[in-house]
């Protein structure tokens, strides 16, 4: 069996593509390819699904058994979608993405710059009080190297009036 497409892909009338091997019908390494998928599908009774160029064109495969009244594969039908325009978007959306997240990584490097050389001091905290990060300006400041600061309680930099106030609001 063979239907329009399949005789529209060929450039043979449907009549013309019946009872054709793969051979005649695709070029020697991709019917080499599709006939030893097809024996595996017989061979295992389980179907394959691929995605395949052909020259410029993308198709996406699927070989699926055909099996007798007793349940074992005699056969295989062959399915091929043409899937070059997803295949294009695809590459599109790929080539966004990378475009993207190179954006991304330049406004997070300007951001961390503009952090760490702000000329007012920072300092981030997570929610027990504790140095994630500081700013340069800020260990300048307090003459503290940044693996002085970060991991510690804020409050070991405080006077104690100063961590008393801060440990009744921070919460």
């Amino acid at each position: 069996y063979a239907n329009a497409k399949t005789s529209e892909e060929a450039e043979r009338p449907v009549t013309e593509v019946i009872g054709k091997t793969m051979h005649e019908l695709l070029p020697g390494t991709v019917a080499d390819a599709y006939l030893a998928q097809a024996r595996a599908v017989i061979a295992t009774n389980v179907g394959a699904v691929r995605e395949n160029t052909q020259g410029a064109t993308w198709y996406r495969s699927s070989i699926q058994p055909v099996r007798d009244a007793s349940g074992k594969a005699t056969m295989a039908l062959m399915s091929a979608t043409d899937i070059t325009e997803l295949k294009h978007a695809q590459q599109e959306l790929l080539e966004l993405n990378r475009t993207l997240e190179a954006r991304i990584r330049e406004r997070t490097a300007e951001v961390q710059d503009l952090y760490n050389n702000a000329p007012a001091g920072y300092h981030s905290l997570d929610g027990n009080g504790i140095v994630i990060r500081v700013n340069q300006t800020e260990r300048n400041w307090l003459g503290y190297a940044n693996e002085e600061m970060v991991g510690h309680p804020i409050v070991a930099f405080f006077t104690p009036a100063s961590s008393m106030t801060f440990q009744s609001i921070f919460p």
